[in-house]
């Protein structure tokens, strides 16, 4: 077998074998270090090939049209997490789930988003639901009132990487969102003093009282720099990398 075909044939049974799994990593308030809640993100353990990248076995996943079913999963899995770690660490923990263009479209995304909501799983204002600009392409009437429907039910929504796809200034007005997560790419640029572009979109996101995480924060240099900024949050290994559940109740549970 080739090796994408072996992938694809574990993937339909990925969920049932109970190989995929959620990694958390921190997203903490710049000002006080503190942490605010996590970002979950999916994993695969594969059993004959180890662990598989994401940027491998997500586009996979969408080709054989599973992409659906497992985030639908990645879903329900980061609420009940959430609502454990709201009990046990901290009440106004948050979580920030990712949400390909595919799913976006379904009805089965809108009925888990329900179910959410009926089964009292948690607050759905504690979930923050992660778009791409991909989405944001689709800048369609459909796209927007999906939008609204999602946010009348309570939920956050934020565009990931943003300034990275081909983005228009003119959705963020037209969308209802709440956040902007920078884009490692313009934090890197803080290393060479490059950091016009990131001005500007952290002065957007000010402009627009949307809330902004900075993403891939790994040095002093740049953690010092967004901190004379007007950027609230970030999330980067200078702080944590994606911890597994037991790392991070290790880690945050107090004793």
């Amino acid at each position: 077998f080739t090796r994408k075909i072996q992938l694809e044939r574990s993937l339909f049974t990925a969920l049932e074998d109970q190989s995929l799994y959620l990694a958390y990593q921190p997203i903490i308030e710049l000002q006080t270090q503190a942490v605010k809640g996590f970002e979950a993100l999916l994993r695969w353990n594969h059993t004959a090939l180890g662990s598989i990248p994401p940027d491998e076995f997500i586009p996979l996943a969408e080709e054989a049209s599973l992409i659906t079913p497992i985030n639908n999963w990645v879903i329900i899995e980061a609420c009940e997490q959430l609502a454990k770690w709201q009990q046990t660490i901290d009440p106004k923990l948050t979580m920030a789930i990712n949400i390909s263009p595919h799913q976006f479209q379904s009805d089965s995304f809108i009925r888990t988003l329900q179910h959410i909501v009926t089964e009292r799983l948690v607050s759905p204002s504690s979930i923050t639901l992660e778009m791409t600009e991909n989405i944001a392409i689709l800048q369609t009437q459909r796209t927007v009132e999906r939008m609204h429907l999602i946010k009348s039910l309570g939920f956050r929504l934020s565009i990931d990487d943003f300034g990275t796809g081909y983005s228009s200034l003119q959705y963020l007005s037209a969308f209802p969102i709440d956040e902007l997560k920078i884009d490692k790419v313009f934090i890197d640029g803080l290393a060479t003093n490059d950091h016009a572009l990131l001005d500007s979109i952290i002065q957007l996101g000010h402009n627009l009282e949307l809330n902004l995480v900075a993403e891939g924060v790994e040095t002093e240099h740049a953690l010092n720099y967004l901190k004379t900024t007007s950027c609230q949050h970030m999330q980067g290994f200078i702080f944590s990398e994606p911890l597994s559940v037991q790392d991070v109740e290790k880690r945050f549970l107090t004793p």
